[in-house]
């Protein structure tokens, strides 16, 4: 596939938005690391629809807390940073860590730090947090 051929998107079915979905990432067994100002959680579950082919390999959300953001402004201009950066950088998780067809991957990037950056360095930490996340889940897969 030629590089200049790659669409980058992040569809709806991509999106991590079941409540069942985010109590199975959040319930326990999710492993979690850290690429500051990021926090990841993430699993891999198995994928139980019928039409595996249709399912997309990874599931994302993102999350800004209040805590860090009184501003709703503030909060959604670093979840679109979150979102562009993901949207660019998800070939890093489907090249280097491809999952078989019976496994999904949920994710939730979760903001840690009450400063602003700029997208630039969003996006270097997004990719630093995908090429690690996709080790990670080539060990799990060979093991």
């Amino acid at each position: 596939m030629d590089v200049e051929n790659v669409r980058h998107t992040l569809r709806k079915s991509q999106r991590l938005t079941s409540r069942q979905e985010i109590d199975e990432l959040f319930s326990g067994g999710s492993k979690a690391l850290t690429v500051h100002p990021l926090r990841v959680v993430y699993k891999i579950v198995s994928n139980e629809s019928d039409d595996k082919t249709q399912q997309p390999q990874a599931k994302v959300m993102f999350s800004v807390p209040k805590k860090f953001f009184k501003r709703a402004v503030k909060r959604n201009r670093i979840k679109r940073q979150m979102r562009e950066a993901y949207r660019n950088s998800n070939d890093i998780l489907t090249t280097n860590g491809k999952t078989d067809n019976g496994k999904q991957l949920l994710m939730a990037f979760i903001w840690t730090d009450d400063q602003l950056l700029t997208t630039d360095k969003v996006t270097a930490r997004m990719q630093q947090a995908l090429t690690r996340i996709a080790e990670k889940c080539r060990q799990h897969l060979t093991s």
